[in-house]
């Protein structure tokens, strides 16, 4: 007669496709909760989705649209591979990928780590090459009453706001002028090499200047890449009135040096750790003192806040592991735990007893 012991072979298999079944139904159970700042997230994703919407309408109007890049969201915000104002080559996958409206949320997630509350200050240092993130931090901030005080520096990278009829402060501008956002930039470079457009055609330099001029923005011309930084600096005033220093892209005078952008870590950065920086910009003076956030190097950015690289077409605000992560249903797990528990403890209660039985002459089997 079969009898349960922990000697049994026959009970150990019992044991083990008990524990296997209950491994699979637990895995198998698995429940999507909302992550934290949710609807924060949430509403930050559509209101750069909606800031799509208003500059695609405003474009596809003039008739500009190039249908060979897929969704016409992310088709109308892309500029060209080369114009007058382009500093530099960029990956085109690159600027497709941060066009995802859920870029927001992730920003949002970022401040929040970064302590930001409603009506603190944040100093952000962007240029026109990443023109989705630019997008992205306007929602977070918009969403969350944030106060950004904002320096653009103009010239763009390859597939940027580098359109020399729609730069950057162009965008800002027209969603301004719809009340989407409530803050645009309070001054500009021209970009590219020292920050004064370095590497650029005279007609480039032009092209920036009237853009600055009928964007009503105050264009800082320093002919020094240190005298750019210590004007920029002059700009923002007093560090610690700010929660968190805020650079998207690769601006020379925010960075003090291209190396820069490699090693200090992408995404949010309590402080920067002191290391060997081959030039000292704005974010070094900021991250000494408050916490960083560091938007750029594409590639480490989604994969640390997993988000997908290129989607196209753009997916829908709330997708992706920093709106809805999955976690275990505790309670299937809890009660397969006990059941297994149970099942052990009986077999050992049970093996003790005749073992008992055993050590006082009796052969359990005679007990039967």
């Amino acid at each position: 007669m079969f009898r349960p012991s922990i000697k049994s072979t026959p009970t150990l298999l019992l044991l083990a496709l008990v524990s296997i079944i209950l491994y699979v139904i637990s895995e198998y159970s698995r429940i999507e909760v909302r992550a934290p700042y949710y609807e924060e997230k949430i509403a930050a994703a559509k209101t750069m989705r909606q800031a799509l919407e208003v500059v695609l309408e405003h474009r596809a109007a003039k008739g500009v649209f190039n249908a060979d890049l897929g969704d016409p969201l992310a088709a109308v915000m892309m500029g060209q591979k080369y114009s007058a104002i382009t500093t530099e080559e960029g990956l085109l996958a690159s600027k497709l990928t941060t066009l995802n409206p859920n870029f927001a949320g992730a920003i949002v997630e970022m401040l929040k780590q970064a302590g930001v509350e409603k009506g603190d200050q944040v100093a952000v240092a962007m240029t026109g090459s990443f023109p989705g993130l630019n997008l992205a931090l306007f929602s977070a901030c918009q969403v969350l009453g944030v106060e950004p005080v904002i320096i653009t520096s103009l010239g763009s990278s390859s597939w940027g706001a580098n359109e020399e009829d729609f730069t950057w402060l162009d965008m800002e501008t027209l969603l301004w002028n719809k009340g989407l956002f409530s803050y645009k930039s309070v001054a500009a470079t021209l970009g590219g090499g020292n920050d004064d457009g370095f590497g650029l055609s005279q007609l480039g330099i032009s092209i920036l200047k009237d853009a600055a001029q009928r964007n009503g923005v105050a264009l800082l011309e320093e002919q020094d890449l240190n005298l750019n930084i210590k004007r920029r600096l002059l700009i923002y005033g007093d560090i610690d009135q700010y929660k968190a220093y805020i650079n998207i892209g690769g601006g020379i005078a925010s960075l003090g040096h291209p190396a820069n952008s490699d090693i200090i870590d992408p995404g949010f950065n309590y402080r920067l750790i002191p290391k060997n920086y081959p030039g000292i910009g704005v974010i070094n003076h900021f991250g000494s003192k408050v916490p960083v956030i560091h938007l750029s190097n594409i590639d480490r950015l989604i994969k640390k806040y997993n988000l997908p690289l290129a989607p196209n077409p753009l997916p829908e605000a709330g997708v992706g592991s920093i709106f809805l992560k999955e976690k275990y249903d505790l309670r299937v797990t809890i009660v397969s735990l006990i059941l297994i528990a149970l099942m052990l403890g009986a077999v050992f209660r049970l093996d003790r007893k005749l073992f008992k039985i055993s050590d006082q002459g009796a052969e359990p089997d005679t007990l039967l």
